[in-house]
């Protein structure tokens, strides 16, 4: 429940909490920002995906393959990308071997 004084003063928490407040106050310059980093995140995503293969091309083959690791000599199962290059993970490494045999 929130008070009326509060209520009054603009200081309300709401179900979303301080963020929502936070959106109604932000200048021109801070949303330009925000679409400017959304709009390159999707870019980077879009570019990593110029190498998947298409499902819906129905001469599209698909293989099935069960896998299992200990965890070692791995830096997890998903890649990772860091300021100085790739770690080596689970993905990683299985997209270097197989993109040449399944190009």
């Amino acid at each position: 429940t929130t008070d009326m004084a509060s209520t009054a003063a603009g200081t309300s928490k709401n179900a979303h909490g301080p963020l929502r407040d936070r959106a109604a106050e932000r200048t021109e310059a801070e949303w330009e920002t925000i679409y400017a980093a959304r709009k390159a995140r999707k870019e980077k995503h879009r570019a990593r995906a110029a190498g998947v293969i298409d499902r819906r091309n129905p001469r599209c083959r698909r293989y099935w393959m069960v896998l299992s690791y200990e965890g070692g000599g791995f830096h997890g199962w998903q890649k990772q990308e860091l300021a100085d290059g790739p770690l080596r993970t689970v993905e990683g490494v299985l997209e270097e071997r197989l993109r040449p045999g399944l190009a």
